[in-house]
């Protein structure tokens, strides 16, 4: 096993040998369950998490909207609800293809320093580290000054629907919370010489659109250029770059200015000038990675991906119907439903266009207790890293805690071995945690937890 990529903290509150073992343990379990969403089956990890509760007496209650999505709330009161540290963890993954896998993504095999699943990044390495984190306060008997709160939830990778958004609406007391800790954010990320650690702010908000076109059906041997087909494909050309209207926002004019005091001279300059114009081109001259250049790409605009095509049904009928799904993510500083319009217009009047589904973007306040807890906790756990505020290009369960007035940061925290790629693992075959990382992040997470509850 590799060693650790850095320095292991003098925490307020640090887990034993046994205790980190055990956090392996959890997470190998929870790897190894199929949460698969579509369909979901959260439930599977919930009897899980319920079972480790309850063998401790830790009080929680299960919430089931339909069958097989549950998502489930622990508390451990300080009798200062409005108060607490909430952490949460989706409990849902994307599918996997196991052909693409070294090792099955269901299998939660620890090989070679990491531990392999679906799930591993995204992020069921968070729940297994906030399920310690409630254990250990419990157990130790940790004298809390403030509420700490885990909430294990379904439905995250598909709109949170049938998991936090479900519990905002119908079960807010469950969840009462001034602080919440969860997706994306935590890791080490180099920058030239320098060591970033990004922290969650904001998140996109996001529409998933229907778009649609009709025409005269035929016979395949006589082309129509006025075919639904040929409609549909008219219409995306105009968004075809992915990149639908160049916009800034405070979190991301936060993290260039970040990345830029990383860069010496003209390259720091060059992030600079992405607040200015960002077109593709310029994006991969100033970012050659492709990766990064699709990230800043993400946090200078609103954008629209193509994601699914539907035409036809036999080789030689011309169809009459052509569908296509786009997922717009809108930055924060623009209604969602005021983006769906403008895109709808620029696709022009040979389809029609229908919301599937949709969220707000979120963002947090950045100067905050909590904020100053986090940089205080990597400070110790990573001297040379510097925390910086960042966008999640995504949705995350901030749409549901947000909307509840809790303050919410994506604050997962791992620490990755040289060269190894957050972005390109997450939702890719063979994701996977390091474990001396998964580690290291548990006694970050712990240190978080005792600034706030053990007061």
């Amino acid at each position: 096993m590799p060693a650790a990529a850095g320095p292991r903290a003098a925490h307020a509150l640090a887990a034993t040998d046994r205790e980190h073992e055990e956090a392996m343990y959890h997470l190998g379990n929870l790897l190894g369950l199929d949460t698969s969403n579509p369909p979901g089956n959260e439930a599977a990890a919930v009897r899980y998490v319920a079972g480790v509760l309850g063998a401790e007496r830790v009080p929680f209650e299960v919430v089931e909207p339909v069958p097989g999505r549950a998502s489930l709330v622990a508390r451990l009161s300080a009798h200062r609800p409005d108060e607490a540290l909430l952490l949460s963890a989706h409990t849902d993954v994307v599918p996997a293809d196991p052909a693409r896998w070294t090792h099955p993504p269901f299998g939660g095999r620890v090989a070679d320093g990491f531990a392999w699943g679906r799930g591993a990044l995204d992020m069921k390495h968070m729940l297994a580290q906030s399920l310690m984190a409630v254990l250990i306060a419990n157990r130790r008997g940790l004298v809390l000054g403030r509420d700490l709160v885990l909430a294990a939830v379904a439905d995250g990778e598909q709109g949170c629907a049938n998991g936090s958004l479900h519990l905002a609406a119908r079960r807010p007391d469950l969840l009462r919370a001034r602080f919440c800790l969860t997706e994306a954010g935590g890791f080490n990320l180099r920058v030239g010489e320098r060591v970033l650690v990004p922290v969650g702010v904001a998140t996109k908000g996001f529409a998933w659109l229907r778009v649609t076109a009709k025409g005269e059906g035929g016979h395949g041997s006589m082309p129509d250029e006025e075919s639904a087909v040929w409609r549909l494909m008219g219409a995306l050309r105009r968004i075809e770059s992915g990149l639908v209207e160049q916009r800034l926002c405070g979190a991301s004019i936060d993290f260039m200015d970040a990345v830029a005091a990383c860069l010496p001279g003209a390259r720091g300059l060059a992030v600079h000038a992405l607040k200015v114009g960002s077109s593709s081109a310029f994006l991969r001259r100033v970012m050659p990675d492709r990766e990064q250049s699709r990230y800043f790409a993400a946090i200078t605009h609103d954008t629209a991906a193509v994601t699914i095509l539907r035409a036809g049904s036999s080789e030689n009928v011309i169809a009459d119907t052509a569908e296509a799904i786009v997922d717009l993510r809108v930055l924060p500083g623009r209604p969602v439903a005021q983006a769906v319009e403008a895109l709808a217009a620029r696709l022009g009047d040979d389809v029609d266009v229908t919301v599937i589904r949709s969220g707000a973007a979120t963002v947090s306040e950045r100067r905050t207790p909590m904020w100053d807890l986090i940089e205080d906790a990597i400070g110790r756990a990573l001297p040379e890293a510097r925390v910086a505020p960042w966008i999640l290009p995504g949705f995350s369960d901030a749409m549901a805690w947000s909307s509840l007035g809790i303050t919410t940061y994506g604050f997962a925290p791992v620490l990755l071995p040289p060269g190894f790629s957050y972005s390109k693992l997450v939702h890719a075959a063979d994701e996977r945690v390091p474990v001396d990382g998964f580690r290291w992040g548990l006694d970050v997470l712990l240190d978080v937890v005792a600034g706030w509850c053990c007061r």
